[in-house]
C-alpha cells in the first residue's frame, strides 16, 4: 500500500509539472519533475518519487526522446557545421533568452588539402577538417594545397577566407 502512495505522490508532482511547463521541452519537464522530487520532505514519498523520476528519465532515454549531450560534444558539433546556413532551432542552447553557454563558431582555421578551378576562376577547395568551400568571386590569393587558411564569418551569413594570412576573397561552404 506505501508503494502505490509513493508512486500516486510522484506520479502527481510529475503531472503538475507537465500541466505547468506546457512551454518546456521534455528533457527539461524531466529534469524539473526530478528537482520537484528532491524538494518533498518525507523520505519514503522523496524516494518514491525520485525512483518515478529517475524512470521517466531513464525511458526517455531508451526511446530516443531525450539526449544526454556534454559540452565538449556541443563545441564539436558547432564546429564541424560552421559555414552552413542553418534554421534557427534549439539545438545547442536553451532558447529562453539565457545566452548559450557555448559561444557561436566565428572561424575556423586548417590546411587546405586539395584545391581545383573552373572557367570563370573560381575555386574549390578541401580543408583538413573534412569541410569544402567554393568562392563566391575572384580570390586576390589563390589557395594551394598545404597552405594555412582561415574563414570567418562575416554578416548576413557571408565568409571570408584568409590564405597565408592574406584577405583572400568571399566563400561559401559546399560540403
Amino acid at each position: 500500500m506505501a508503494g502505490l502512495i509513493h508512486k500516486a505522490v510522484a506520479v502527481s508532482a510529475m503531472a503538475a509539472m507537465s500541466l505547468a511547463d506546457n512551454d518546456k521541452n521534455q528533457a527539461e519537464r524531466l529534469v524539473d519533475a526530478l528537482a520537484q522530487c528532491q524538494k518533498i520532505e518525507a523520505a519514503d514519498q522523496r524516494l518514491g518519487c525520485l525512483d518515478a523520476a529517475a524512470d521517466a528519465i531513464l525511458k526517455a532515454r531508451e526511446k530516443r526522446e531525450v539526449v544526454m549531450i556534454d559540452r565538449e560534444s556541443v563545441r564539436e558539433a558547432k564546429r564541424s557545421l560552421f559555414g552552413f546556413s542553418l534554421p534557427k532551432i534549439r539545438l545547442f542552447g536553451r532558447g529562453d533568452g539565457i545566452e548559450d553557454a557555448e559561444p557561436e563558431v566565428e572561424s575556423i582555421e586548417s590546411t587546405v588539402t586539395a584545391v581545383s578551378r573552373d572557367r570563370s576562376t573560381l575555386s574549390t577547395f578541401s580543408l583538413a577538417n573534412g569541410t569544402q568551400w567554393r568562392s563566391t568571386e575572384t580570390m586576390r590569393v589563390q589557395p594551394k594545397a598545404g597552405d594555412a587558411i582561415r574563414i570567418d564569418a562575416g554578416i548576413l551569413g557571408s565568409y571570408r577566407a584568409s590564405v597565408r594570412g592574406i584577405s583572400a576573397g568571399k566563400v561559401k561552404r559546399i560540403k
